[in-house]
């Protein structure tokens, strides 16, 4: 008789977001993000491998052996998990002024959190970074659906929509930004998702074309 395979046990891992794109996944127009591949892969055979840190010799990575340009293979080496698990969402935050001076993991009276990605709470509220968002306070819980490798650049029209961006005018002449600071871009999805990636990571940080982990994603019950 064969062996009945286990279930694979579903993980749970913190994941950032600024003000913006919390906003986009709570009205549901982000179903994906991309995240900066640390270290960048390198060319290996026929296709490219993640690099091995000097602690552990050098070289490339054998566990998942070279990879061609799909790198559907690394999706088990994501560190933000792989189809099946949950993210769940840190943003800035408040409690009550009562609070300030009290560590996350002290604070006894955990049914007033405010989420200035909403409005801000009010000015006496001391504003915590997301960083410092411990797990019972986050409001949003993620499902991955899929996990992929792949250039920056190499983002489709309709994957850079998903990524939150807002779109005006859409019967006649579409435009679309990736926030509110950003200026409106006219037909292509793809434009104004480099302008958002680029006020997150920095002015070069588009034509440098990383790879990244591409990260599709549900909303769920938290």
């Amino acid at each position: 008789m064969d062996a009945i395979a286990s279930p694979r046990q579903v993980k749970e891992r913190p994941i950032i977001f600024s003000a913006a794109m919390v906003r986009a996944i709570l009205e549901g127009r982000k179903t994906q993000t991309r995240r900066i591949i640390k270290p960048q892969l390198v060319p290996y055979g026929d296709g490219f491998a993640l690099p091995l840190p000097k602690s552990k010799g050098g070289g490339v990575s054998q566990s998942g052996g070279p990879v061609s340009a799909g790198m559907q293979g690394l999706q088990w080496h994501c560190p933000y998990g792989a189809t099946g698990d949950r993210l769940w969402v840190r943003e800035n935050w408040q409690v009550p002024p009562c609070w300030n001076d009290t560590a996350p993991s002290k604070i006894t009276n955990k049914g007033f959190v405010f989420y200035p990605a909403d409005e801000p709470y009010e000015r006496e509220s001391f504003l915590r970074p997301s960083i410092h968002m411990p797990r019972w306070a986050s409001r949003i819980t993620l499902e991955i659906i899929s996990v992929r490798a792949e250039r920056l650049q190499d983002i489709s029209e309709r994957d850079a929509f998903a990524e939150g961006l807002e779109c005006r005018n859409a019967s006649w002449m579409p435009e679309y930004r990736g926030s509110e600071e950003l200026q409106w871009r006219v037909e292509f999805p793809c434009d104004a998702f480099g302008d958002l990636w680029s006020s997150i990571n920095g002015p070069d940080s588009w034509n440098a074309n990383p790879w990244v982990w591409a990260i599709e994603f549900k909303r769920v019950a938290a």
